[in-house]
């Protein structure tokens, strides 16, 4: 309601071609597609860019005034009004790239002959007139389109609305642009089980900062720069949404009270007991065929410690008490549904057996 999402990067799938050789094929999981279309759009995303899918009526409509670049993946018919307004929007400074072929006949067959010749020769004259923005590519053979894309933005100077110096094909992010002017970004990691960090130049503006808003706390934390890039922790399946607001006194977000790595300061040695007395240097999923009521025994260091719950498919909630105590259990932060299933345990049971 606030925000609109701001998209560059245009991608015209060659929806006629296909259809011509395969017949109509049914969204959104068609049969027969380019390998490169929808792997274009993540590539995209993953390097800092918006991309988003568009086809003829919105070339020949609105024209290309919202993006700074079109990618035609493998497209050979195209309209000849469609090509007109390429053209046009070339003379404004749109970016054409052609992946692996280039428009070379019409759509349909009235006046085929005719309107294959018109297109020939508008692709001729985009290739003439504006060689600086017209680019014939081909697609990489390994299928690796997240490198691919970087380098095509790096020789092409290509926009990107956040700069990704170490892109992963789990880590996605969209760019927005709120009512009053201010950039956002919705920043993901899509992998179930595994962390990811990335490391990310923002667009900055004196005065201004990327400020994480929390939605589960209610609370915004500022993003504390590292050698003028920020860097950011991503549990699995953890998102961000990142706004750039001016500088106002706020708490650094929490990454690194959220240890993420193999030597987190995390709880190990549990004694675990259900059917039958286990031990567990770490948490780990029980037999399939067990049912019932499992009861967790560790020692707490002095020190700062916390418990990682490992892989869980839905919602967590952490309580702990001392063994063979009376006291009432205690609460150890709020119950956990995405990301990290990562608890830290009051300071009140810390030296004690849990």
């Amino acid at each position: 309601m606030n925000a609109d999402p701001l998209y560059d990067v245009a991608i015209l799938p060659p929806t006629a071609d296909i259809w011509s050789r395969y017949g109509v094929q049914t969204e959104p999981f068609p049969q027969k597609n380019v390998d490169c279309v929808s792997l274009l759009w993540e590539a995209a995303s993953q390097n800092g860019a918006n991309a988003m899918y568009v086809d003829e009526e919105m070339l020949t409509g609105d024209g290309l005034k919202t993006w700074d670049v079109l990618i035609l993946p493998q497209v050979e018919s195209i309209s000849p009004a469609a090509m007109e307004q390429i053209l046009k929007e070339m003379k404004n400074g749109c970016k054409v790239i052609c992946i692996n072929t280039v428009p070379c006949k019409s759509v349909g067959l009235k006046d085929r002959k005719k309107n294959d010749a018109k297109v020939k020769s508008l692709v001729a004259k985009a290739r003439r007139k504006y060689p600086h923005l017209f680019f014939e590519v081909q697609a990489p053979d390994d299928k690796n389109f997240i490198e691919w894309y970087r380098r095509l933005q790096d020789s092409l100077s290509l926009t990107r609305s956040v700069t990704i110096e170490n892109p992963d094909r789990f880590v996605m992010q969209k760019s927005f642009v709120c009512d009053r002017g201010a950039w956002a970004w919705f920043i993901s990691n899509s992998h179930r089980e595994e962390s990811r960090e990335v490391d990310i130049q923002f667009p900055m503006e004196k005065g201004f900062e990327p400020v994480v808003w929390d939605a589960a706390t209610k609370t915004r934390y500022r993003l504390a720069p590292l050698n003028g890039r920020y860097r950011l922790s991503l549990a699995p399946t953890e998102s961000l949404l990142i706004v750039m607001e001016r500088q106002k006194d706020a708490e650094d977000y929490p990454f690194f009270e959220k240890p993420f790595n193999k030597d987190a300061d995390t709880l190990s040695g549990f004694q675990v007991k259900h059917n039958e007395t286990v031990t567990m240097d770490s948490l780990v999923p029980l037999p399939d065929a067990f049912a019932g009521t499992a009861e967790y025994v560790v020692r707490v260091p002095s020190a700062k410690r916390f418990l990682d719950l490992g892989k869980v498919n839905g919602i967590s909630e952490v309580m702990v008490c001392e063994e063979g105590g009376e006291s009432e259990p205690v609460l150890c932060g709020k119950p956990q549904w995405f990301g990290r299933h990562l608890y830290q345990i009051p300071d009140s049971m810390h030296g004690k057996t849990v």
